[in-house]
């Protein structure tokens, strides 16, 4: 298939499908939410010792961070974006914690030999959220093309990591529970969000997608 032919059918994927490719907000709250129902009474006391709200809240957390933005003299800014503030409002005291958590994860994300880094300008920790898989497999595999040490399945791994009370591994920097608790409550809900999991298709420069 040409590459004319490819554009022309992601489009009309894209024309038919309804606009849910992106949990957004709602949708982690809503993932937070029934971990809340789930968890024992012991567990829940347990974390809202370690980052003070619901699972229901703190899902929104990891995209709000995405409102730490790099600046003209390269300092990092918290920049309020009314579209997408409202979720970000419990934690509108919580700004330098986001501010440090992101230069901790503002690294060159490492890629294999000929993958463009498109992260240089807007943090490596935006990959965070995403596995490319090509979505003709049927399997997670880190031998496939479109996995990496700081993607999706990495980054839960490496929260999950510092709750057990082990360091995360590199290239994550996480400073302590709250923060992996954070992490680990919008992750779950990325890992069963279209589009942050599998890539489009799969030809021969390796998996192709569109980021959302």
């Amino acid at each position: 298939m040409s590459k004319f032919a490819r554009v022309v059918v992601t489009a009309v994927l894209f024309a038919f499908v309804p606009p849910a490719f992106a949990w957004g907000p709602d949708g982690h709250r809503v993932v937070g939410s029934v971990a809340d129902q789930l968890l024992t009474d012991n567990a829940k006391q347990q974390i809202a010792a370690i980052v003070g709200v619901d699972l229901r809240t703190a899902g929104p957390w990891l995209d709000c961070v995405k409102s730490v933005q790099r600046q003209a003299d390269g300092s990092l800014a918290y920049v309020v974006n009314p579209a997408f503030e409202p979720p970000c409002t419990p934690f509108a005291n919580d700004h330098a914690a986001m501010i440090d958590y992101v230069a901790r994860n503002w690294i060159d994300c490492v890629y294999p030999e000929g993958v463009v880094d498109e992260t240089k300008n807007r943090g490596c920790h935006q990959t965070y959220h995403f596995d490319d898989v090509a979505i003709q497999r049927d399997r997670f595999d880190r031998n496939y093309a479109g996995t990496n040490d700081h993607d999706l399945v990495a980054a839960t791994n490496a929260a999950m990591a510092v709750l057990l009370g082990r360091p995360a591994p590199p290239p994550f920097s996480i400073k302590d529970k709250k923060e992996a608790l954070f992490m680990l409550a919008h992750l779950v809900g990325d890992m069963t969000q279209p589009l942050h999991v599998g890539a489009l298709y799969l030809d021969e420069k390796g998996p192709w997608r569109i980021q959302m």
